[in-house]
């Protein structure tokens, strides 16, 4: 898109008016360079030429980054039928080295002379020629706290702690330490017990008869349950007639009663 506006001169009307712009893009060199025309707006004294116009380029190219940096893009604006030239614009290229949009009005002279006139030209690029192009941008966000369904009085008692409850720096610290306590059982059957490690014996015996070790998990087995009836031996012998009851199933007891 290129408006272009300018104060007409004297005697002429807006109705006289062909406005068209030719440009010059040196690249890949004078001789080369790539030009292109607008089409004519009639009837105005501020034509918008809603044109688009693509160029070649190549960024490794040395002569590219010398149009950039020195020599960027000549316009050249005609307002009549006859093409006759009243005035040039040039628009310079350096911002494209770390923005990827260029935009800008630029004034139209005649040779040195300002004619009043104005040209807005916009260039876009993929990337800047140095990098990626960071723009910061600011948003304003509204958040919403969630409603919940409970009535400020309930809400107040669901986050009062509870005066039972520890703190939950002092639960995290004693669940660090390490707890040194012996194993709690729940009592079994010293019978049960017994013929479950008797088992687990003949297993680990018929390994050693052809000479292989047993497996990790089977002398693991074997040293849990002895544990265990270790455990249960020494907490009948100094346990109450209520431990005897509550941890021994109801046969059993029946069976020791009857003794």
């Amino acid at each position: 898109m290129i408006p272009y506006s300018s104060s007409l001169p004297p005697g002429v009307l807006a109705s006289d008016m062909d406005a068209s712009v030719k440009f010059e893009f040196p690249f890949p060199s004078a001789e080369e360079a790539q030009r292109d025309k607008t089409g004519t707006v009639k009837s105005t004294s501020s034509p918008e030429f809603k044109e688009t116009f693509k160029l070649n380029i190549n960024r490794t190219h040395r002569g590219f980054k010398r149009v950039v940096q020195s020599k960027g893009i000549k316009f050249e604006i005609g307002l009549f039928k006859t093409d006759k030239v009243i005035g040039t614009a040039h628009l310079k290229l350096e911002t494209l080295e770390n923005h990827c949009d260029l935009r800008e009005i630029i004034e139209v002279m005649d040779g040195r002379k300002a004619t009043g006139g104005k040209l807005e030209v916009r260039v876009k690029i993929r990337e800047p020629l140095s990098g990626v192009d960071l723009q910061p941008v600011t948003e304003k966000w509204l958040v919403l706290d969630p409603v919940s369904s409970l009535s400020p009085p309930e809400r107040q008692k669901e986050r009062a702690p509870s005066p039972r409850s520890k703190p939950r720096h002092e639960a995290s610290s004693r669940s660090s330490q390490p707890n040194n306590s012996p194993p709690h059982y729940k009592l079994h059957s010293f019978s049960i017990l017994s013929y479950d490690r008797e088992r687990l014996e003949r297993k680990i015996g018929e390994y050693r008869k052809a000479q292989r070790d047993p497996p990790a998990d089977l002398v693991h087995q074997h040293k849990e349950l002895t544990h265990r009836l270790q455990w249960q031996k020494a907490q009948l012998e100094r346990g109450s007639s209520s431990l005897l009851t509550a941890g021994i199933p109801e046969k059993e007891t029946h069976r020791m009663r009857g003794e």
